[in-house]
């Protein structure tokens, strides 16, 4: 049985936690990174992908967080810092992001080494939580065979998500922004629905870590 590994997460922790959330393609190192500073936020995402990188100048109204372009070994070393300054745990739905970064940050062997081992896996904390306080809830498989989405435990606290912002899109969206910025060069060209492509993206991605920092803070409110 998948139990967590970690200590029980107490309220303090998951207040103060950093919350990860990678997009990107199978099969590719993540394109971007959505890290929200805390349960209440902000929300802050970083451009990873060179091909990319002529978004950080587009701005949607829908977007009210900061969106920058960094260097993934810059990056993680300075939220390495804030991590062991202040005794912050990191948590991401999902195996995913922790093993991404061995790839990620090839460059820096020993900071991959630390961010492997940073990076907690929130599921089993939240099947743990879901035995207890909604047993008769069974979710069925999807259709990569897992269960345990996360959309699926924010709809236990109450949280319901519009369709367009809910999994399964990312692949088409990110190809769609790097195929209109090798044609037109520019984000201000694209096309609406090119751009919207983007716009949503990002919504989606905040929506993760937002739904993610929830999940987590419940599993602590309600710890035995």
């Amino acid at each position: 049985m998948n139990r967590p590994s970690r200590p029980p997460i107490s309220v303090a922790d998951a207040e103060q936690a950093l919350y990860l959330d990678f997009e990107g393609l199978m099969g590719e190192v993540p394109c971007m990174l959505g890290v929200r500073f805390g349960r209440r936020g902000p929300t802050v995402q970083f451009i990873l992908d060179p091909q990319l990188v002529a978004m950080e100048s587009y701005s949607s109204p829908s977007v009210t967080w900061s969106v920058r372009v960094a260097d993934p070994v810059a990056l993680f070393r300075q939220l390495r810092v804030d991590v062991l300054r202040d005794g912050l745990r990191v948590f991401a739905w999902s195996s995913r992001e922790s093993r991404a970064m061995t790839e990620l940050l090839a460059a820096d062997p020993d900071l991959a080494e630390f961010w492997t081992g940073a990076v907690e896996n929130a599921i089993p904390h939240a099947r743990a939580w879901k035995r207890r306080h909604h047993a008769a809830v069974e979710f069925p498989k999807d259709d990569r065979g897992g269960r345990h989405r996360l959309e699926r435990y924010e709809w236990l606290l109450g949280i319901h998500r519009a369709s367009v912002h809910g999994g399964g899109l990312t692949t088409k969206r990110i190809r769609g922004v790097r195929s209109a910025l090798a044609r037109y060069g520019s984000a201000e060209l694209m096309t609406a629905t090119q751009k919207g492509y983007w716009t949503k993206l990002l919504v989606h991605n905040e929506l993760d870590c937002a739904g993610l920092a929830a999940v987590v803070a419940r599993v602590a409110e309600d710890r035995p």
